[in-house]
């Protein structure tokens, strides 16, 4: 091999180069600017083409193309062998690129397969490891991407999204087992997975795939039907679990514990009537002329008392027609905490976040109860037990504007919130009265991450 100069109307990529960028990629921008003020500190890898007098870039296409944009005349080039065999090509091309960071998993899927066939032997399994090998990449990795190679491109792009439509390679490796080949049904699945908790979405679709031999996956409606099936029984074992936990003298300490709770509210209730009725003989003394009003404040005066403390089914229905479910309290009431939740699982059927199952969700205050005493379900989210500990801690919060969830990064859980890094939660822009109240949490999380 030796270094040339070769003028830049003489290049093209080689069908064998295993990255694909395109001219308006913004990043090479930035590679033109570090070219155009240091040089090109690596000549570009070319081999002469043999129906013509041009040559092919089989490794370096983002120095090339950053060349092309400053207008550089010559290019310095390493000149491959005339004789050099496609596996060769692929493999210098591969070499050089595969293990940066900038190669996506779909070029890497692609740039692997070329390999698998160049390299092809006796068996698939030792082709497998002379891959593995060449790359220097564990087999097991090896085997996911060459699993995934018949899938549509359009699948394989959602493995390098940066949004909510991404999917793991170990989702994809999955995908690939149903023997699903049309490009609109692996849509349709892929879109009904995001739906699910990302959690979930792999047992869910391991259950699946065990289950296919009574599966018609010809028709895309039964396989939706079927996902709907294993996603019910997914949930269903995670609650049987969580029961579980609960022995019986547990279950009954805790209704023990309620009824106590109740029995105190009712105390506390009678406590604030006596204290009423007192206060308005005082009055009374006072003020003689008050006559026939006297019983119909004292009426009112026991109708609020109540209201605050434990209102009835009537008077939570009357409180909902104009707003669903506000109620002031003086304090924190277990059966008017059930019903907020209800109304919240009514309203948003999951977690706004996550999407995990009602059942195992909790009602969130986006203003603290402490502050707002109230059950407004203008002032509520449903979230899942995690999330709801990290949005009351303002671990993150979701940006009123765009509604757009933003995490703490120098918070100790970013690992596990940056799943949800930037994700919008669309759901709240049909409820003006909810973005109101995220400003004031959302100007304390940006407090607390400075």
């Amino acid at each position: 091999m030796n270094i040339q100069d070769i003028d830049t109307s003489k290049l093209f990529i080689s069908a064998f180069n295993v990255r694909k960028v395109l001219e308006t990629d913004e990043n090479l921008n930035e590679l033109a600017d570090n070219i155009k003020n240091n040089g090109l500190l690596n000549p570009i890898t070319v081999k002469k083409n043999k129906k013509s007098d041009k040559y092919e870039i089989i490794a370096g296409q983002r120095r090339f193309l950053a060349c092309k944009k400053l207008q550089i005349e010559k290019i310095k080039c390493t000149m491959l062998d005339d004789n050099m065999t496609e596996k060769d090509q692929v493999k210098i091309s591969l070499i050089e690129n595969v293990q940066r960071e900038q190669m996506k998993i779909s070029e890497k899927v692609k740039a692997y397969k070329k390999l698998y066939k160049s390299l092809y032997s006796n068996t698939k399994e030792e082709t497998m490891e002379q891959v593995a090998k060449q790359v220097n990449v564990g087999l097991p990795t090896i085997k996911k991407y060459l699993e995934i190679t018949h899938l549509p491109d359009i699948i394989l792009d959602k493995l390098d999204a940066s949004n909510t439509e991404k999917i793991s390679l170990d989702f994809a490796t999955k995908l690939a087992k149903t023997t699903i080949t049309d490009e609109e049904e692996l849509i349709q699945i892929v879109n009904r997975f995001n739906n699910i908790s990302a959690k979930a979405r792999l047992p869910i679709l391991k259950s699946l795939i065990d289950s296919m031999d009574d599966i018609d996956a010809s028709d895309i409606k039964n396989f939706m039907k079927a996902i709907e099936e294993q996603e019910k029984n997914y949930y269903a074992k995670i609650l049987e679990k969580e029961q579980a936990k609960h022995d019986s003298d547990t279950f009954n300490k805790m209704k023990d514990e309620l009824k106590n709770k109740q029995a105190d509210i009712i105390k506390e209730k009678d406590d604030i009537i006596k204290l009423l009725r007192k206060r308005i003989k005082e009055l009374e003394k006072q003020l003689p002329d008050l006559g026939s009003d006297v019983e119909s404040v004292i009426s009112e005066s026991k109708i609020e008392a109540e209201t605050n403390l434990k209102p009835s089914e009537t008077l939570l229905e009357q409180k909902s027609m104009s707003r669903p479910l506000y109620v002031n309290c003086l304090q924190r009431n277990p059966e008017l905490q059930s019903e907020y939740r209800n109304k919240l699982v009514e309203r948003f059927k999951c977690c706004v976040i996550s999407n995990l199952h009602p059942n195992l969700c909790e009602a969130c205050h986006i203003i603290p109860f402490s502050e707002c005493e109230n059950f407004d379900v203008e002032n509520g989210l449903l979230l899942n037990p995690i999330l709801h500990k990290l949005f009351d801690s303002h671990q993150f919060s979701i940006e009123p504007k765009t509604l757009i969830v933003k995490v703490n990064r120098n918070s100790i859980y970013y690992s596990y919130m940056r799943q949800f890094k930037n994700l919008k939660v669309s759901i709240l822009e049909q409820y003006p009265s909810i973005i109101n109240n995220l400003e004031s949490h959302y100007k304390i999380f940006l407090s607390h991450k400075k």
